[in-house]
């Protein structure tokens, strides 16, 4: 993946800053476009219009600053003005404009516009207010008398039904798109949950507890304990690979809840806790050591009932030690546990 790809990723994982972007690159083309038009309007000798588009352009360049200072209720205020604006163009465009120049074509571009920009709800209430004003003046005396140009019964008639055409369609693509991106999100989040869990505990895994090092910074004093089932094979051996996992399930969920970090699958029927910002003292590993003896875990097949024990191995370190370097220890004191007749404790 590049280097685009990788922003675009990002962005599109924020829905936050997906928006901010999107008001930006509205507010920055217009006013480009705006710019633009205003050099042309002003060579062939349209003085109002080139008034109407300089106008337009300095009030997208103004919505852009509101929204470059990245305050919440400036970025509200921008786009509450960026609507005024737009039912102004509107305005504008149907009183001054005509058939043969770009006034039909920008109001037909407002739907996608605000569909962009502000969603399904909101672009709906300000297309039907668009229509409304519309129908003002293409269907009725009142708003006829205003036109500085004489439209065609045949336009006037028909362009409104152009309007919400142009609504429909960018309703339905919004639409599209707001289902495709949710769906997308939920399959994102969905990977993320399979890639750093593990599918049958529900722990971390070590690509999880990897995840979870990089982003953490240790407090002054950091903790690793391990644990690992004892005499795991033997269930599996006796009563098959279903109470072997129904074994597993049952301790990590009990050590979960004692734990008050997050527990990691290492590997097999190996468990590491990883406490970054404390230590962990001997009488809450013998509370867990404790816990897990006292389960009764019934075989899904035969309903007989297990009982498990677990060694326990502890290594402590300062702000300066690297987890797996703690988690290396822990695992040389668990395996001293294991010496020592399992169902231990053994701590540095």
């Amino acid at each position: 993946m590049n280097k685009i790809d990788e922003a675009l990723s990002a962005l599109l994982s924020d829905e936050k800053k997906r928006k901010r972007v999107q008001f930006r690159t509205v507010y920055i083309t217009l006013a480009v476009i705006s710019a633009v038009m205003t050099v042309i309007n002003f060579a062939s000798g349209t003085g109002a219009l080139s008034i109407a588009t300089l106008t337009f352009c300095l009030l997208c360049l103004a919505d852009l600053a509101l929204s470059v200072i990245m305050d919440a209720k400036l970025e509200k205020l921008s786009a509450v003005l960026f609507i005024i604006q737009l039912l102004a163009l509107l305005i504008f465009f149907t009183v001054s404009g005509s058939p043969e120049g770009f006034s039909a074509v920008w109001i037909a571009m407002l739907p996608s516009c605000g569909m962009l920009l502000f969603g399904r709800k909101v672009t709906a209430i300000l297309s039907g207010t668009m229509l409304i004003i519309m129908i003002f003046f293409f269907w009725t005396d009142q708003g006829q008398s205003v036109l500085m140009y004489n439209y065609t019964q045949a336009f006037r008639q028909r362009f409104p039904v152009l309007f919400v055409s142009s609504f429909v369609m960018s309703w339905l693509l919004e639409t599209i798109y707001v289902h495709t991106y949710r769906e997308l999100r939920q399959a994102r989040a969905n990977m993320h949950e399979l890639y750093s869990h593990d599918y049958l505990t529900g722990s971390l895994n070590r690509y999880g507890l990897d995840e979870w090092y990089k982003r953490t910074s240790p407090g002054s004093r950091q903790a690793v304990m391990m644990f690992d089932l004892d005499f795991f094979k033997q269930v599996n051996d006796t009563y098959g690979h279903d109470a072997g996992d129904a074994a597993l399930k049952a301790v990590a969920a009990q050590v979960d809840k004692l734990t008050e970090t997050a527990l990691c699958r290492w590997g097999g029927e190996e468990f590491v806790v990883w406490y970054p910002d404390k230590d962990i003292s001997d009488e809450l590993a013998e509370e867990i050591r404790r816990a897990v003896e006292v389960l009764s875990i019934k075989d899904p097949d035969s309903g007989a009932i297990v009982h498990m024990t677990i060694s326990i191995g502890i290594a402590r370190g300062s702000a300066e030690d690297n987890l797996y370097t703690l988690i290396n220890d822990a695992d040389k004191y668990m395996y001293q546990a294991k010496q020592s007749g399992r169902n231990c404790i053994i701590s540095e």
